[in-house]
């Protein structure tokens, strides 16, 4: 089976079967679309301070850039 909707009372169709090994692809997309969803009244946090944070955890050091200065990142 590929695909098939599941009916409800009064024949509206709210879910689907997806067959995954055809359409595993298709449900990863489906998924992060949910995920983001679910997380769009999260906080947020600047990227400046996610690398603050990290550096302070030793999780993120220096980049040397291609012109020779040192950034951190």
């Amino acid at each position: 089976m590929a695909s098939s909707l599941l009916p409800i009372p009064r024949g509206r169709k709210t879910g689907v079967i997806v067959n995954l090994k055809i359409h595993g692809r298709l449900w990863e997309d489906v998924y992060d679309n949910w995920v983001a969803e679910q997380r769009t009244h999260e906080p947020r946090e600047s990227l400046r301070s996610v690398r603050r944070r990290l550096r302070r955890k030793g999780k993120l050091g220096t980049v040397r850039s291609k012109s020779g200065n040192t950034n951190t990142q």
